[in-house]
């Protein structure tokens, strides 16, 4: 009886320069993690840097964030990480947007957060004079967004304390930011979760209760873009019904 002979081949390691290197870890820089106010991430700077492992930091686009300390292990923390953050975000919305659940920022003091930074548009954010008059914020006038939306800018964004904003961008993504520490923040924090949701940059509508971009009265608005994208604007129709709404923060109605 033939004998089948059978030939097994060991695979070498592949070579130095064949292999991966391990992905570099970033130390937590708490001025950089997007969506939080200026008073919590110092608080992260002076109370989580210090604190003992294991712990992990979870945050949310909405801007509320959690963390343990000195857990058994760092799957401990992660999960107490996740459930403290979801809870401050769910004492403020009980139903929040999938969009809005928490995510892992960062196990001990590295970053741990894999997904793209938010897009931002380029300073400043808006001009340093203000439509005269002054336009005041009125929620069935903002443009693009859809209407649950308006409703939510009433009932929370309009009587939500100074200082706020709120952002608009691509696809009728919006976001409302108050109870910031500085106009500086609620612009920020506004832009950065509108950025994260429309994967591009925004533009900020509205700075405390007054409109901060020329918007068009006499036509409806479909769409919007910045000047810096002004050449992916599409031919405007010969319709006087609609036009694309160019947001530049500059005064002035037309």
């Amino acid at each position: 009886t033939a004998r089948r002979r059978t030939t097994c081949r060991i695979a070498r390691p592949a070579s130095a320069s064949q292999q991966r290197p391990p992905p570099q870890r970033r130390a937590l820089a708490p001025e950089a993690i997007p969506f939080l106010d200026d008073p919590a991430q110092e608080r992260i700077r002076t109370a989580y840097l210090p604190a003992l492992a294991s712990k992990a930091l979870a945050i949310s686009s909405l801007g509320h964030y959690g963390w343990p300390t000195q857990r058994v292990d760092e799957a401990a923390a992660r999960k107490e990480a996740l459930e403290a953050c979801n809870a401050a975000l769910k004492r403020v919305n009980p139903n929040p947007p999938a969009s809005a659940n928490c995510m892992i920022y960062a196990i001990g003091n590295d970053v741990a957060w894999t997904l793209r930074p938010p897009q931002m548009p380029p300073r400043p954010w808006v001009a340093a004079s203000r439509p005269t008059p002054a336009i005041k914020l009125d929620p069935a006038k903002i443009p693009l967004i859809p209407a649950d939306m308006r409703t939510a800018t009433a009932n929370g964004y309009l009587p939500g304390a100074s200082p706020k904003a709120l952002a608009i961008g691509r696809g009728g993504v919006s976001l409302r930011t108050w109870s910031r520490s500085s106009d500086l923040a609620a612009m920020r924090n506004a832009l950065e979760g509108c950025g994260f949701l429309a994967q591009r940059p925004c533009f900020i509508y509205a700075l405390g209760d007054e409109v901060v971009v020329r918007v068009p009265e006499s036509v409806r608005i479909v769409a919007c873009w910045r000047a810096t994208t002004w050449s992916a604007c599409p031919t405007p129709t010969a319709s006087a019904s609609k036009r694309p709404m160019y947001p530049t923060p500059t005064g002035g109605r037309w």
